[in-house]
């Protein structure tokens, strides 16, 4: 399956088993609550955005956030914030724990280290070779700590 353009949701249940939605061509908004039951969203080059008052439950290695691409899934984060992300062929999520001032934070991983603005992002390794890229798209007070899931 194929979305092809922006699209708001109030709520999107991924529930294809074995399956893949691939999202082209413009960024995918959840407004209240986003579920990962079966099956992968492939975001590729576009945001998938988790807004204030939305929400995501779910994820596993059947299920999860795919961002390979240089697209990221943005949430807004409040304590501990799971983002449910992976690549094609690993689940590779990581918890984000903001004890500081709510913020909004993207996730996305790559494969190599890249030349970025530090005073953004947080990176850490998983043990497959990949890096999670964490950056900070509003102003917020502290840096959180990330969490790596096994």
């Amino acid at each position: 399956m194929t979305v092809d353009g922006a699209e708001t949701f109030y709520r999107l249940t991924v529930d294809k088993p074995g399956g893949k939605i691939n999202l082209i061509n413009g960024n995918i908004t959840v407004s209240n609550r986003m579920t990962l039951t079966s099956g992968n969203i492939n975001i590729g080059s576009t945001n998938l955005v988790i807004p204030l008052l939305g929400s995501l439950a779910g994820g596993s290695s059947s299920s999860s956030v795919i961002t390979e691409g240089t697209g990221s899934i943005k949430r807004h984060v409040n304590g501990a914030t799971s983002f449910p992300i992976g690549a094609a062929t690993s689940y590779l999520p990581i918890i984000l724990n903001n004890t500081g001032s709510p913020d909004n934070f993207s996730a996305n991983i790559f494969q190599s280290v890249q030349s970025v603005n530090l005073e953004k992002i947080i990176s850490c390794r998983d043990g497959e070779g990949r890096h999670h890229f964490l950056e900070k798209y509003a102003d917020g007070a502290e840096r959180p700590q990330p969490d790596m899931v096994e």
